[in-house]
């Protein structure tokens, strides 16, 4: 009877070993360049619409959010935080990606509006964001994305912009980065993503 719960033990703990093993292989060798590419090929995309600054801090990768976090000056030496984020919409039940350009809280809707003609690329978006009463909120096929949302404060400043974008309107190599991604459910999907930050945050500890 010991040594069938010995076995049993070793059994369990090889077993758990190679599972260890294979999902921070996959972690690493398959999720994570493909997460990777994923996001330079959506930033690419979307640089129609909104042009990111060089030399920013580097941008936090998560699974359900890319976001980017930098300040802005303008030419009287006004400087203002910007936040730009946007869904990578890993999971394949997910078909659209959400960009969205905002202002921090508490920062001034003003000098954030005096900066939009940096960042934004899109003619259509920027007057919408500057002339929200006279905007066009509708899709606009050759900066990929399907429709605009404003958030407006009562002094009618714009304080975010939201894009929407269909997966299968961007390049046809996301199509492909996302079909490497399809074959694992999402809840192991997720759990493979989160694996190599993981090691790593364990190795530094």
């Amino acid at each position: 009877m010991k040594k069938i719960i010995l076995f049993s033990l070793i059994l369990l703990a090889i077993l758990s070993a190679a599972l260890i093993s294979f999902s921070i292989y996959l972690g690493f060798k398959v999720i994570k360049p493909a997460t990777q590419a994923i996001n330079k090929n959506i930033e690419k995309d979307l640089s129609r619409v909104v042009r990111i600054p060089e030399g920013i801090p580097r941008p936090i990768y998560g699974f359900d959010e890319t976001i980017y976090y930098w300040e802005m000056e303008t030419l009287a030496k006004e400087t203002v935080a910007v936040r730009y984020k946007f869904t990578p919409a890993f999971s394949s039940k997910n078909d659209r990606i959400i960009a969205t350009l905002e202002m921090p809280e508490n920062s001034d809707p003003s000098i954030f509006n005096k900066v939009l003609p940096a960042i934004i690329v899109d003619s259509q978006s920027l007057f919408a964001a500057q002339d929200p009463a006279k905007a066009n909120l509708g899709a606009n096929d050759q900066s990929l994305f399907s429709s605009i949302k404003l958030a407006i404060n009562v002094n009618g400043q714009t304080t975010q912009i939201i894009w929407e974008f269909e997966k299968k309107n961007l390049s046809p190599k996301l199509k492909n980065l996302y079909g490497d991604l399809d074959k694992y459910p999402d809840s192991v999907l997720q759990f493979l993503f989160g694996v190599p930050g993981l090691v790593i945050g364990l190795l530094n500890g």
